[in-house]
């Protein structure tokens, strides 16, 4: 089963762990993907955009939503692995909980953005329950995020107790660095993150098309998400 979406106004955040601080949170076969000598949690904020079934009629659907990641290895090969995705569609939430099993909860999250008109943000400011960042573009070039924007594989932790994936396939984002404000963040915290600490790598990204690719199968599963879908 594949969906395709737009992902707009995006922002990527990236804090460097110690390794044996995540290495306990990550499920094998998955082993950490070191960077720097350092584990990573990356925090991705984003409006999804006409969010549908690939090849399915249908209503097509937005809404906000915040993953919680950081990043793997699985036979060699890079990806990232989902601690937790908040999403503002409660129906959607249940969905990617009860059809793929994935971390998936409901909360409310409140997203204003403004653009120069040449992709560039003076104004990105989310607001949750649990997390309040604002933002905006600076002149500093993005390399460095080149290396947290690369994985395309997709790794969560089944309710049933399997590691699960999915890929992505998408043209070449552009990333902008960016200035940021974190005012709450209880998950940062939990990681022992506090809201004062600075991101190694801060970017925004104004759209970027996505199919997303090899969820598990097949004509049942189209029916139940149908049949989950609100009127």
């Amino acid at each position: 089963m594949a969906f395709k979406t737009t992902l707009a106004h995006m922002l990527v955040l990236n804090y460097p762990l110690p390794p044996a601080q995540v290495a306990s949170m990550i499920p094998p076969p998955l082993e950490l993907d070191i960077h720097d000598g350092a584990a990573w949690l990356s925090l991705l904020a984003f409006e999804q955009q006409q969010f549908a079934p690939l090849g399915q009629l249908g209503p097509r659907f937005s809404f906000h939503q915040i993953n919680y990641r950081t990043y793997v290895k699985c036979s060699g090969q890079r990806g990232v692995y989902f601690f937790r995705m908040d999403l503002d569609s409660g129906w959607l939430a249940r969905t990617c909980r009860v059809l793929f099993g994935m971390p998936a909860q409901k909360q409310q999250i409140k997203l204003h953005t403004a653009t120069t008109g040449d992709d560039r943000y003076h104004l990105w400011e989310l607001r949750s329950p649990e997390l309040e960042i604002s933002a905006h573009n600076t002149d500093k070039l993005a390399a460095d995020c080149a290396w947290f924007l690369a994985p395309t594989k997709g790794f969560f932790a089944h309710r049933n107790g399997t590691v699960r994936h999915f890929e992505v396939a998408r043209p070449p984002m552009v990333p902008h660095a960016a200035a940021v404000k974190v005012r709450r963040g209880d998950f940062l915290r939990h990681m022992g993150i506090s809201e004062a600490t600075a991101p190694f790598s801060a970017c925004l990204i104004e759209r970027s098309a996505f199919a997303i690719e090899d969820f598990p199968p097949t004509v049942a599963l189209c029916r139940q998400w149908m049949s989950l879908t609100p009127t």
